[in-house]
């Protein structure tokens, strides 16, 4: 069927008399040759704010990350992704323990609190996505592992206050 497709980034034939302007008929129609056409999400409202939003969280993380490594950590992996989610850092802290950390970013005037925002759905994937990297690095597996929360709080990253709550969950 020709709107098999539609709707979900996939090919699609057109049917007769709709492969040219509305209301009139392409040339390729009128041959009776119905032409293929890629269908095109549609750009919704947001998106641009979503990637300053991206820009502005790996700021963030570019930050946190050098905070952790001013306090002695060793940097194992960045933005690490899987199948059940994205680690945002993953570091070696002195006494050996893998910490696998979560960096959140709020402005001044954020209605929400940072930690607030990490439900228990995020807090799962988290973790197996932490148990998913241990699984692909057998050198760590034997390794005391934690999960911390980096949080940065002011409307520029730059500038803002680290707060780092260690073995959150």
């Amino acid at each position: 069927h020709w709107a098999a497709h539609a709707g979900r980034g996939g090919y699609r034939a057109q049917p007769p008399g709709l492969g040219g302007v509305q209301g009139r008929a392409s040339p390729s129609a009128r041959r009776g040759i119905q032409p293929l056409t890629r269908t095109v999400p549609v750009r919704k409202r947001g998106v641009a704010g979503r990637s300053a939003a991206v820009r502005r969280g790996r700021l963030a993380e570019a930050r946190a990350e050098a905070w952790l490594v001013e306090q002695g950590l060793q940097v194992l992996g960045r933005r690490v992704r899987c199948a059940d989610g994205e680690l945002d850092l993953i570091l070696l802290d002195a006494d050996g323990c893998v910490v696998f950390v979560e960096v959140r970013q709020r402005g001044d005037g954020a209605r929400m609190a940072a930690v607030e925002t990490l439900t228990q759905g995020k807090q799962e994937r988290l973790r197996r996505a932490a148990l998913a990297w241990l699984q692909a690095h057998p050198a760590h597996q034997e390794r005391s592992c934690r999960c911390d929360v980096i949080v940065l709080a002011g409307s520029r990253v730059g500038t803002a206050t680290v707060e780092w709550l260690q073995a959150v969950w």
